[in-house]
Parts: structure tokens; sequence; C-alpha cells
């Protein structure tokens, strides 16, 4: 069975609590986050678990066989 690809925007307190959620599914492969200032909460371990972050939405909605965008920020 494939794994559902997810990407995360906003890396703030609630992006950071469901990277840490949903990379703990087995069936789950988080593939981006994007959050405007570049970092946050769950950031660096994204980054050693060889996760995409960036700051523009774009790479986010240009990854290939994206399933999922869940989008944390105050600013829909």
């Amino acid at each position: 069975m494939a794994k559902i690809k997810i990407a995360i925007i906003g890396a703030g307190r609630e992006g950071s609590s469901l990277y840490y959620c949903f990379r703990m599914k087995p069936n789950v492969q988080i593939v981006g986050i994007a959050d405007v200032t570049g970092q946050g909460l769950g950031t660096d371990d994204a980054i050693k678990d060889g996760v995409m972050v960036t700051q523009s939405i774009g790479d986010i909605v240009s990854i290939e066989g994206l399933d999922v965008i869940v989008e944390t920020t105050k600013r829909p």
C-alpha cells in the first residue's frame, strides 16, 4: 500500500504538532513544510528527516504525487 503524501502549511505550534503526529504514522510520508518565515518549531527535525522546508507555497503545490495539504496558519 502506498503512503499518503502530506504537506503542511505553517510551522508554528499547530503545524509542528501535526508534523510530530504524522511522522509517527507508518502510512504517511510528510513531503514538505511551508512557512513564511522559513522556520518554526519542527523545521529543524523536518530537515534532519529529509523533508523539504520552504517559504513558498508554490514549492509545495508542485510536489509530484502530493495527496494532502494541511493548512495550519491563521491566514487562510
